[in-house]
């Protein structure tokens, strides 16, 4: 390992984890005991179909918020400005519509 400072820092250590390839994307193994791979990644046949895909993106807060967050309705306008359109989509400024499920009915 390289810092720049000559010799790396006393406590620094760099570890390397099984990798593999499999229908377009790249798998890499972790386990909390460092066990190796338990099982290989099932290949499937990739046909004429598009090959998969993804994004990624910044999220200022903890992932559990957001999953917690997920069933609060009440909150999404007045912290997201998210509006339900008619046809039942969520919208909110520069994005496009996305489905959602429905709220629960009001007692």
């Amino acid at each position: 390992m390289r810092t720049g400072y000559d010799k790396p820092p006393p406590k620094a250590s760099l570890a390397q984890y099984p990798v593999c390839e499999a229908n377009g994307s790249i798998y890499v193994w972790w386990h909390a005991l460092g066990l190796p791979p338990q099982w290989e990644v099932p290949v499937f046949p990739m046909d004429d179909r598009q090959p998969y895909s993804h994004d990624t993106f910044d999220i200022a807060g903890h992932p559990q918020d957001v999953i917690e967050n997920a069933f609060d309705w009440g909150h999404l306008p007045a912290l997201h400005g998210l509006k339900v359109s008619t046809s039942r989509a969520l919208r909110w400024p520069g994005n496009r519509p996305a489905p959602s499920p429905r709220p629960p009915a009001a007692p």
